[in-house]
C-alpha cells in the first residue's frame, strides 16, 4: 500500500500487526481453541494397576475371611443336625450320645429323653454325662439345671426289705443317695459341686428326723432301727426326704427332690 492511498473497496484490508483481518468471515470472531491440561494425579491413575494397592489386598482379605467363615459356620451347621438325627435312631449308641455334647444346646431335648426314657443304662448315663458337661459350660439355666437332678437322682438302700417278727436286735440299715452321674472329681461339675441334707420319718426316732447339716456329696445316711421302738410287729414304712443345693456355681438354687 502506498502512502497516501486509500484501498479501494474491491481490495482486501490489509493485515495489521494483531493478525488478518477476518471481516470477510461471517459471523463472530473464532476463539483460540483451548489446552488441555492432564494432571498428574489423572495421568498416575490411568497408568496404575489396582491390583497392587494396599486397599485392594485388604479388601480381597476380608472377603475370603468372609466366605471361610460363612462356609465353616454352615458345615458345623449340618454336622450338627446330623449328629442330634442320629440320636434318634434305633441303633444309637453311647459314643454317639457322648459325641452331641460338642455342639451346645443343639441337641439338648434328644440328650434329655434320652437320660428319662431309654431302657439302656448306658444310654442313660451317656446322656446324663453330656448334659453335666453342658452345665460345666453355662450352657443351661437353672431349670434345666434343677430337671437334671430330678430325673437323675437315685437312692439305695442297702437294707433287708423283710425281717423276722421275733427279731429282737438292732437293724443296721444304710442309704446312698445323689446323682450318680457326676464324677468324684475332675474339671466342671462334680458330685462336690451339691451339697445334701436329709432326713428320715418312720424310724421312731427323733435324731433322725431332723434335717441333717448341709454335706457335700454323694449323701450317704447310716441308722440302726431298733425294733422294741415300734408298738406293733409291721410292716412299717421309711420315708427319705432330701435337699439338695448348689455350691460354688455360677447359679445358686435349692431344690427338695422326691421322697
Amino acid at each position: 500500500m502506498q502512502p497516501g492511498r486509500k484501498p479501494s473497496p474491491a481490495e482486501p484490508a490489509p493485515a495489521t500487526r494483531f493478525g488478518a483481518n477476518r471481516s470477510d468471515h461471517a459471523g463472530p470472531p473464532e476463539q483460540p481453541e483451548p489446552r488441555r491440561s492432564v494432571s498428574r494425579r489423572s495421568a498416575l491413575a490411568e497408568g496404575r494397576n489396582w491390583l497392587y494397592e494396599p486397599r485392594t489386598a485388604v479388601l480381597i482379605v476380608l472377603g475370603g475371611a468372609a466366605l471361610i467363615g460363612g462356609g465353616s459356620r454352615l458345615l458345623e451347621a449340618w454336622k450338627s443336625r446330623r449328629a442330634v438325627a442320629r440320636l434318634g435312631e434305633p441303633d444309637v449308641t453311647p459314643q454317639d450320645v457322648a459325641a452331641v455334647e460338642r455342639f451346645g444346646r443343639a441337641g439338648l431335648l434328644e440328650l434329655f429323653r434320652i437320660f428319662s426314657e431309654s431302657p439302656t443304662p448306658a444310654l442313660r448315663a451317656a446322656a446324663g454325662r453330656a448334659l453335666c458337661r453342658l452345665w460345666a459350660k453355662d450352657q443351661l439355666v437353672a431349670e434345666e439345671e434343677k430337671a437334671i437332678l430330678r430325673r437323675g437322682y437315685a437312692v439305695d438302700w442297702k437294707a433287708r426289705r423283710r425281717y423276722p417278727r421275733t427279731l429282737t436286735r438292732e437293724i443296721p440299715i444304710l442309704v446312698y443317695y445323689g446323682l450318680p452321674v457326676l464324677p468324684d472329681e475332675g474339671p466342671g461339675i462334680t458330685a462336690a459341686s451339691l451339697e445334701w441334707s436329709h432326713r428320715l420319718l418312720g424310724a421312731r426316732r427323733a435324731s433322725l428326723e431332723v434335717p441333717s447339716p448341709w454335706t457335700p456329696g454323694p449323701g450317704r445316711l447310716a441308722f440302726r432301727l431298733v425294733p422294741f421302738d415300734f408298738d406293733t410287729k409291721g410292716p412299717h414304712r421309711l420315708v427319705l426326704q432330701t435337699r439338695v443345693r448348689t455350691r460354688g456355681l455360677s447359679d445358686s438354687w435349692e431344690l427338695e427332690l422326691p421322697h
